[in-house]
């Protein structure tokens, strides 16, 4: 039996699609919203610019992608 396990962005137990025999392991990247800016939690995130925006006061709002599983 082969397993998929998919965790969001902010696990960080496993590498990035890492795999080892019948289980593979998945990141799905949290998409972060603050303002009328928009982020996405992965390899290209701009954390310094995140961080200035939230030390602003800025709402922050975090949405995850929908998966088709299947």
């Amino acid at each position: 039996m082969k397993w998929n396990i998919v965790t969001d962005s902010s696990c960080d137990l496993f590498s990035k699609d890492y795999q080892k025999g019948d289980i593979k392991f998945s990141s799905v990247p949290f998409n972060i919203q603050i303002g009328a800016e928009s982020f996405r939690d992965d390899e290209q995130l701009n954390k310094k610019k995140l961080l200035n925006l939230i030390n602003e006061g800025m709402l922050v709002r975090l949405h995850v992608q929908h998966l088709k599983i299947g």
